[in-house]
């Protein structure tokens, strides 16, 4: 009720644009960080929607974990994803900045290394292998070979510390 004990009468505004007020205010009180967007976006990413999840099969780090050995004593890690009639090995050298790995079947496949900031892109020999130079910081591959399209998770290119286990 209002000072006059009359009712207030709603006023007349569509539920698109009460949204789009409520979202002002959010942004306005509590605005999100530039880096959970950018973040957000990356791991969203539709560029690559028709793409499949590989499954993660083997990671030398966490093999290396359960049998409390060191993981990457010596700067490599050797990691393993299979998607429906593709298998990725990659193995991960000069502490992640190389990559080293085959794609079966994998002649000519296209693959993509995409970081957070940047991604490279090779070419797989007749063989299904390949080399490349990392980008900085998380990656995760991607692989074309004829009409398949298949991505592997993210994964970081550094050991984990003994802590973070």
């Amino acid at each position: 009720m209002n000072p006059n004990n009359s009712p207030i009468e709603p006023t007349e505004m569509s539920d698109e644009t009460l949204l789009k007020l409520i979202g002002q205010m959010v942004q306005c009180v509590d605005p999100i960080p530039p880096d959970a967007v950018r973040t957000a976006e990356l791991f969203g990413d539709l560029h690559d929607l028709d793409a499949e999840l590989a499954n993660l099969t083997f990671d030398s780090y966490a093999e290396a974990a359960a049998v409390v050995v060191r993981a990457g004593a010596d700067g490599r890690r050797v990691i393993v994803c299979e998607s429906v009639g593709i298998r990725i090995d990659v193995e991960l050298i000069d502490d992640g900045d190389v990559a080293i790995g085959q794609i079966d079947p994998g002649a000519g496949a296209e693959v993509v290394a995409e970081g957070l900031n940047s991604r490279r892109t090779t070419t797989c020999d007749q063989r299904g292998r390949f080399q490349m130079s990392l980008p900085a910081g998380i990656v995760r591959f991607g692989v074309r070979y004829g009409a398949a399209s298949v991505v592997t998770p993210w994964i970081s290119r550094r050991a984990p510390q003994a802590d973070e286990r």
